[in-house]
């Protein structure tokens, strides 16, 4: 695991987290769930068909890693377009340990 800093808190990164930070940062903070769930599968390989692994991706980004991201206040996620938005609070941390 990878270890953040936000002011006095530290905030403790997954790789898979990490992955997810680093997507929406290449797109210059906005980007879609689907978008990197694909961008992830097509990266990562597998026997899977990319399909089935974008779906897998998308699931598990979705119920555990998102949400840990949102919760610690590092994301927003709007449910009505899938839009993921990076917060000032996850600029600064990617700035500081990115």
């Amino acid at each position: 695991m990878t270890r953040g800093r936000q002011g006095k808190q530290d905030i403790v990164l997954r790789p898979r987290d990490r992955q997810l930070l680093q997507e929406v940062v290449s797109q210059g903070g906005t980007d879609r769930l689907a978008r990197i769930a694909r961008s992830l599968a097509e990266s990562e390989p597998g026997r899977e068909a990319v399909p089935v692994r974008t779906q897998r991706l998308y699931t598990s980004l979705y119920h555990d890693h998102l949400r840990r991201l949102v919760d610690a206040g590092l994301v927003t996620y709007s449910e009505e377009n899938g839009e993921i938005q990076l917060t000032s609070r996850g600029r600064s941390l990617w700035t500081d340990d990115g």
